[in-house]
């Protein structure tokens, strides 16, 4: 569900973040807190709306959907605990490097780098939950995808790359047993 969603998320954006020079604690901290409240927007929208995938969707349905970013900051907005970097991330986990992403349809240039990270990880996850794939196959789907060149961030597919090659950060192993019993939870 909901849940295991924020909870995937969470763990490959701080998988992702780990490969860049400049991560930290608090910066891994602040990409947890936005992936477990990348969503809370989708509280505000009716519930057979959520039981549906993007693809399935009515146009009607789909716009409404694609409010959820701004309603999760307008949630979010007043709470003095949430950083303005959750708050962007909330609102631009959406967003593609493109410009055809939403709410807002910004371009690369505009995205916050902690939001292009959980922007691929969000897609990433749906890959494995929808399609019921390993980590490995999800990774080769998201790269087959025709726009995934041009709708994320070249460094950070780049570095989500490192993530699944690179066994020193975490065994494949260990990282595919950890995912598929979440996935089945």
């Amino acid at each position: 569900g909901a849940y295991t969603h924020s909870y995937l998320v969470s763990l490959f954006s701080s998988m992702l973040a780990k490969q860049f020079e400049w991560d930290s604690l608090p910066t891994t901290e602040t990409i947890v807190m936005g992936c477990l409240l990348h969503d809370i927007g989708k509280l505000k929208l009716p519930k057979d709306l959520l039981d549906k995938r993007p693809a399935q969707m009515t146009p009607e349905e789909l716009a409404q959907y694609k409010t959820h970013p701004k309603l999760g900051v307008q949630i979010v907005e007043k709470n003095r605990m949430i950083s303005p970097s959750v708050k962007q991330i909330i609102l631009q986990h959406h967003e593609a490097s493109d410009g055809s992403g939403f709410p807002d349809g910004l371009r690369d240039a505009r995205i916050q780098t902690l939001s292009k990270i959980v922007i691929l990880a969000n897609d990433f996850v749906h890959i494995i939950q929808d399609k019921k794939l390993a980590p490995a196959a999800a990774l080769r789907e998201l790269l087959s995808s025709p726009n995934a060149a041009k709708h994320y961030n070249a460094h950070t597919l780049e570095s989500f790359l490192k993530v699944f090659i690179d066994p020193e950060k975490v065994t494949a192993m260990d990282r595919e047993s950890r995912v598929k019993s979440m996935i089945k939870a």
